[in-house]
């Protein structure tokens, strides 16, 4: 609500005003808002509703605080006077308040109002003219908001009248001035007798009233059962010629439920009310038509009386004659005494007649009222049809989102479902992959071994620096010992603390499911490891017979050649080869095995292995990633399963995941190791990251 619109509404009631001030005279109504600054056109409107506290007044008035005439010159020159009218209304409106609104503030309504910044002088403000115009059009904005709602809270008819006679925008401006001014300064309206309210649907307060006067029996009840417009301003209801056109607006299809309820509930109040006048009415009707009963009985005994008299009248003509003025006396006396009585019932007919168009009147409002709540009941009904479909098609969208909601849930478990087995098919394919790349290595170094079978043969042992490579290599296997000791304390303790944890509880079943199910095929994997193994040592064990005999056997041929001497060299040849390549054999195995714990005798006792230097890294690299890949990835399954049941947040895994990272990291820098153990510890570095990305990747994917 703008100061523009508040405005352009006190100009309308002004103009409204001010013809009832002096009808018979021609008035000057302001155009802009400003020329309310003389104070004239306010101190009318007062008058018009308190002529006590605000005297008539006239241009040749000798009072100092007096205003001029409506109906002299407007004073828009003379800022001297216009002050002086200003003090006179400021005064009279600060004892107009205490006095008939009964006002419990502490704070006068015109506190904070300078006369001379409302009349305009030149000079009140320092600031320049348009600070003076701001501050002249905010303090006559306060002064006029006071003073409509002074006349508005008054009650007089004439004054409700006009205000309802405005357009709806203007009634709902000012309505909520007034109920700002109430607010603001606890303004009482103002009672008058006999006066018949009813709230609007907006909740205003009773000031905003219609008053009825009393009228007398003879004249009849006049209405006084308007009925509540749509819209409520807070101002006083519509009058009853606007039934129509609300049962008419109500009926074309208006849809505001809470208007038709509050419209039916204040037309069945109206109804009641109006019922119960009529039962007044009708009682009133009964004991008047009892009393005239009662009149005309007693009139047919005076008349009785009187035709019994009439005989005994007739026979004492010539006495009363002659009696003269006596008897005149007595005729005249009865006479009087039918005057009266007639008078009585001609009295009680025409209050009987009054009676009776006054109920015929109510009967012909409640019969208006009747038709309306038919009206708005049926348009209820109708918008609750409406309702009832709309609720209908809601039920209808609902089932239809359910089931697009179970479709999306089916989608979604199918597309979990494709996940789940892209991962597992992927898991395959790494598999494939690491075992692609075991059997490239191997084939490598049986190409290499075929290559370099006589460059070995023809080659010392202790020429080519063997020694050393064996010690180194045995230190090799003693440090990967006791790292896979290690692991296995490892491996171990995070048995131990999965067993001694919680179960997992319902809200994560779904990532423990994933984790448990790759468990499952790491184990798998792992037992057929354990079984290949058991089958390595198992033809190593053959192998190793087969050394033993062998050896024995090249040893008794060379026993049994030394005294045979040369009969047979290509035959003691062809053994040493086969003696030669069982023992290599049984050697390349015993390297494949290390990581087992299995350490083959044969292979240092004899001292018979011939290892080249380009398949010594690959047999040892094979050995490490086969056995390594496995713990590790028993490890890292058991590690994420323990960080993903005790940190259910990613960040808090993410976190302990790093800082065991870090911890590993820390005791590798501090561990004096060998280039090849470094080469192979960054290996197992890779593969752990690897895992636990896509592991960490495989998570995300189901979870999403």
């Amino acid at each position: 609500m703008t100061s523009q619109e508040r405005q352009a509404a006190v100009l309308a009631l002004v103009r409204r005003l001010l013809p009832l001030v002096q009808p018979d005279l021609p008035v000057h109504s302001p155009t802009h808002f400003t020329q309310l600054c003389d104070g004239i056109a306010l101190f009318a409107m007062l008058r018009l509703v308190a002529p006590n506290s605000f005297p008539s007044t006239c241009s040749e008035s000798t009072e100092e605080g007096a205003v001029v005439s409506l109906t002299g010159p407007m004073l828009e020159e003379d800022a001297q006077q216009r002050k002086h009218n200003m003090c006179a209304l400021l005064r009279d409106i600060r004892a107009y308040a205490q006095e008939a609104m009964h006002t419990t503030s502490s704070t006068p309504v015109t506190q904070g109002l300078d006369p001379a910044v409302l009349a305009g002088l030149p000079g009140a403000e320092d600031d320049g003219c348009a600070a003076a115009e701001a501050a002249q059009r905010q303090q006559l904005t306060q002064l006029v908001g006071v003073a409509v709602a002074l006349v508005v809270l008054s009650g007089v008819p004439a004054v409700l009248s006009e205000v309802k006679s405005l357009p709806r925008q203007e009634q709902v401006v000012l309505s909520d001035w007034v109920k700002e001014i109430m607010r603001a300064y606890q303004l009482q309206p103002r009672h008058h007798a006999t006066a018949v309210s009813e709230p609007g649907p907006s909740g205003v307060s009773a000031h905003l009233r219609q008053t009825v006067s009393p009228q007398p029996a003879s004249s009849g009840f006049a209405a006084a059962s308007p009925m509540i417009r749509r819209g409520a301003t807070g101002f006083s209801p519509s009058p009853l010629s606007h039934r129509g056109a609300s049962s008419n607006a109500a009926a074309a299809g208006e849809e505001d439920e809470g208007y038709y309820r509050n419209a039916t509930y204040q037309l069945r109040r109206e109804l009641t009310e109006v019922k119960a006048q009529l039962a007044a009415l009708q009682d009133a009707y009964k004991v008047s038509k009892e009393d005239k009963e009662m009149a005309e009985g007693k009139y047919r005994l005076l008349l009785g009386d009187q035709a019994k008299m009439s005989p005994t009248l007739a026979a004492t003509s010539a006495a009363a004659a002659t009696e003269g003025g006596d008897s005149e006396a007595g005729a005249g006396g009865s006479s009087d005494i039918l005057s009266v009585w007639q008078r009585r019932c001609a009295q009680k007919d025409e209050a009987i007649a009054a009676l009776t168009a006054r109920v015929e009147q109510q009967s012909t409002q409640v019969t208006a009222l009747k038709e309306a709540t038919a009206a708005h009941e049926m348009a209820l009904q109708a918008l609750r049809r409406r309702l009832k479909t709309a609720e209908e098609g809601v039920m209808v969208k609902s089932e239809e989102r359910r089931e697009a909601l179970q479709k999306l849930a089916v989608a979604e478990d199918k597309l979990a479902a494709q996940m789940k087995a892209r991962v597992e098919l992927e898991t395959q394919v790494e598999e494939l992959q690491s075992r692609l790349l075991v059997l490239e290595l191997e084939q490598d170094r049986l190409h290499g071994l075929g290559s370099d079978d006589a460059a070995q043969l023809n080659t010392s042992f202790a020429s080519n620096g063997s020694v050393d490579r064996v010690l180194a290599l045995e230190n090799e296997l003693d440090e990967a010992r006791q790292q896979r000791d290690s692991l296995q304390r490892q491996v171990g303790i995070l048995q131990r603390q999965v067993a001694a944890m919680v179960a997992p509880v319902a809200d994560v079943s779904t990532a423990n499911d994933t984790w448990r199910a790759q468990l499952r095929q790491v184990e798998r994997e792992r037992e057929d490891l354990r079984q290949q193994l058991t089958t390595a040592l198992e033809r190593v064990g053959g192998l190793q017979q087969q050394l033993t005999a062998s050896g024995a056997a090249a040893a008794v041929v060379d026993a049994s050649g030394v005294g045979a001497g040369q009969a047979g060299p290509a035959s003691g040849t062809a053994n040493a080869d086969a003696s030669i390549m069982s023992v290599e054999e049984g050697s390349e195995l015993d390297m494949g095995l290390l990581d087992e714990g299995t350490d083959s005798p044969c292979g240092r006792d004899t001292g018979l292995t011939p290892c080249s230097k380009t398949r010594e890294p690959a047999c040892r690299e094979q050995v490490i990633l086969s056995s390594l890949l496995l713990q590790y990835s028993y490890r890292n399954l058991l590690l994420q399963q323990h960080q993903t049941l005790l940190h259910k947040d990613a960040m808090e895994a993410e976190a302990a995941r790093r800082r065991q990272a870090e911890e590993h990291l820390e005791m590798m820098r501090q561990t004096p190791t060998s280039v090849l153990t470094k080469q192979r510890r960054d290996v197992e570095q890779g593969l752990l990251e690897t895992v636990l990305l896509g592991a960490k990747l495989r998570m995300m994917q189901v979870e999403s």
